[in-house]
């Protein structure tokens, strides 16, 4: 029989992630930005479906994030963990293609 379970994952740094493991959640712990998207592209290898990102490694993950935009699986998530909105914002992106323009500003 098959496991019908969502798969998920989160990617950070050890301190960010490694608490998430006591809610059942398998985290993949990164030390710098340099090696992010090699961990999040082989995670989306092993077919995990939801995988949270911190998003401090928003700009590293952005080319992914982009890449699968438009399908429903893997879902790409940022968690606040900065506090800092980078360049790329993918719900302000995703707003200003609906509606044809940037009406959330910076």
């Amino acid at each position: 029989m098959q496991d019908s379970r969502t798969r998920v994952a989160v990617i950070g740094r050890t301190e960010v992630v490694l608490p998430m493991q006591a809610a059942g959640v398998d985290v993949f712990s990164v030390a710098d930005a340099g090696e992010v998207l090699k961990v999040a592209e082989d995670v989306i290898r092993q077919g995990y479906q939801v995988i949270f990102y911190t998003d401090d490694f928003s700009k590293e993950l952005e080319v992914l994030v982009k890449r699968y935009s438009r399908e429903a699986l893997p879902c790409l998530v940022a968690l606040p963990w900065t506090g800092e909105k980078g360049e790329f914002d993918p719900l302000r992106e995703a707003v200003r293609r609906a509606v044809g323009a940037d009406v959330l500003g910076k």
